[in-house]
């Protein structure tokens, strides 16, 4: 059952309820909610029933059901008793059910086609207002999260990011000065950088022992020092890095890097070129004079 009906306060002045005890009140406004509000019909027993609004087909003891607990048969039937007398209802009982008219329900439960009309419109427009705060209310929280999301973190002095950015561009400015090029670096964005080395530990999940030993090499390799400039490249030649710090390295291989250098310079030398940092052509051929001629 569904709906509401109409119950004024000027039923607190009448007679009738005036006359009426809390039971026969109880029972009362029962019988009032259960009242059909239009025409209907159907079949129980194989009977056909109908009522029409105001009506209801009940028994006593459906009654009671809806009725609070301390009201019993006998309250009921004795209330019916009195509506009856003060013609607020008609009652006609069978051997099955009973038939409760309440007299001048049209009365009591119309409503005029105006006031429908502007209860509905008040509803739309509630609805509209409803509907429009959502949307309003979700675009809100909507563009608060992506607002957080964007928003870069900031990384305190006291951070182990930050901290971490700050040991690695000490060491690129050392690189940076001993080949004249602080400039290029002094100026670093630390926040950036320490967003990166965090990238490096959270999403990478490297240990950070193993990240240390990699920027301590790196920064010390005569390739490397120059070209992991910034916590991005890092992060993007970390495993070759690793790679190549884990390396051992051979016998003879820094003799034979010397040995390559001092080649070219001879065939520089027998090339006719000069030097382009002296301009003495009689430094170079000191420096590889021990080196045996070329073989064609």
């Amino acid at each position: 059952m569904q709906g509401w009906i109409k119950l004024h306060r000027k039923i607190l002045n009448s007679p009738l309820y005036q006359q009426l005890n809390s039971k026969q009140r109880d029972v009362m406004i029962t019988l009032l909610l259960l009242a059909s509000h239009e025409t209907n019909e159907w079949e129980f027993g194989g009977q056909i029933y109908k009522v029409e609004p105001g009506q209801l087909v009940t028994s006593l003891e459906s009654l009671k059901r809806y009725c609070a607990s301390d009201v019993s048969i006998q309250n009921i039937r004795t209330t019916l008793l009195k509506l009856e007398r003060y013609n607020f209802l008609t009652n006609k009982s069978t051997n099955r059910n009973r038939l409760i008219t309440i007299v001048n329900w049209a009365n009591y439960q119309s409503v005029d086609e105006e006031l429908t009309s502007k209860l509905n419109s008040n509803q739309q427009t509630t609805n509209k207002q409803l509907t429009t705060i959502k949307k309003e209310r979700r675009k809100e929280v909507k563009n608060n999260i992506s607002s957080s999301r964007n928003k870069p973190k900031v990384y305190s002095e006291d951070d182990r990011y930050y901290k971490m950015a700050v040991y690695f561009h000490n060491k690129v400015m050392e690189v940076a000065t001993l080949n004249n090029k602080d400039h290029l670096v002094r100026d670093a964005n630390l926040q950036k950088w320490a967003d990166e080395f965090r990238k490096i530990v959270e999403l990478d999940k490297r240990d950070t022992k193993e990240l240390k030993q990699i920027i301590d090499w790196a920064t010390s390799d005569p390739f490397w020092q120059t070209n992991i400039l910034s916590p991005s490249k890092l992060r993007k030649q970390y495993v070759n890095l690793a790679m190549q710090m884990s390396r051992p390295r051979q016998s003879g291989e820094k003799k034979n890097k010397v040995t390559d250098n001092l080649v070219f310079l001879r065939a520089q030398l027998e090339g006719g070129e000069r030097d382009e940092q002296t301009g003495s052509q009689l430094a170079i051929n000191q420096s590889i004079g021990s080196l045996p001629p070329f073989r064609s």
